[in-house]
């Protein structure tokens, strides 16, 4: 996933200020703000996935900051931390900083597994201090598609029972890897909105998604769509440890990756080549 450097947009919202405004005693100045994502295996005849994005199986970004929050509201990024993360058989796999001040990247080519179903850790040092972020790792969402589409249409998909706060969506054009759709965290901003809706913890006081649309947009024409959803969960306030909990976030996601043809698969096979 693409995201801009760490800066102080993250705290510049007009709702996290109220938000500050209303809660004196939230003063811990260590920001972190985590995603983790994961892709289930998938074999298609129409598409070869490892030539996607979505080709490396699990990933992992955590964004650090010092915050500044006893006058004027800024950050600055925390570089030469010591990030550490252990779910499942993983245990202190290390979380290099990537060339973006503040920012810790790994993926599997790293050795980072998606550890569904387990509980994921990640311990971080700075200033000789410890700061901790766990999360229940979910599994990828089960759906189904329609097997016929009308252009010009939505499509619902029903996530009922499953118990994500929220879903990540991305649907690309088999034949040209054009992304026609995407409902996803793109920025550091856009990440604490995502993970804080409406200035609060996305794992508190929100309902379970039930259905999610994807728009009649995101299939513009006759083709072969790579229909890609996580489903998410969010870690609260009790399992982050010496951080401020109003600022940061970890969110977790597994990406169920689904061909959806449009009108339909069999009527796509007639059409001469």
């Amino acid at each position: 996933m693409r995201y801009l450097p760490l800066l102080s947009v993250l705290f510049g919202c007009d709702v996290l200020q109220e938000k500050l405004e209303d809660i004196e005693d939230i003063t811990n100045g260590f920001v972190a703000g985590g995603i983790y994502l994961g892709v289930e295996d998938m074999n298609s005849p129409f598409f070869d996935i490892s030539e996607t994005e979505f080709g490396d199986n699990a990933n992992l970004t955590l964004y650090l900051a010092s915050a500044d929050i006893s006058n004027e509201l800024s950050a600055n990024p925390i570089s030469r931390a010591d990030v550490f993360f252990s779910a499942g058989s993983m245990e202190d796999l290390p979380i290099l900083e990537s060339g973006e001040p503040g920012a810790y990247v790994a993926t599997s080519e790293n050795g980072l597994l998606y550890a569904e179903g387990e509980v994921a850790t990640l311990d971080i040092t700075h200033a000789q201090v410890p700061h901790q972020l766990s999360i229940s790792v979910p599994l990828a969402p089960e759906y189904s598609l329609p097997s016929n589409h009308t252009l010009g249409t939505n499509i619902t998909i029903d996530l009922t029972g499953q118990e994500f706060y929220e879903t990540i969506i991305v649907v690309i054009r088999a034949d040209t890897g054009e992304i026609t759709y995407e409902k996803r965290p793109t920025d550091v901003e856009s990440l604490y909105e995502f993970a804080h809706p409406g200035g609060i913890t996305l794992s508190e006081d929100i309902e379970y998604v039930t259905t999610v649309d994807i728009p009649a947009q995101a299939f513009p024409n006759n083709n072969i769509y790579i229909v890609s959803i996580a489903g998410i969960r969010s870690s609260g306030p009790s399992e982050m440890i010496d951080v401020n909990p109003l600022l940061s976030s970890f969110i977790s996601g597994k990406f169920n990756i689904e061909e959806f043809c449009v009108p339909s698969c069999e009527e796509l096979s007639q059409i001469p080549q």
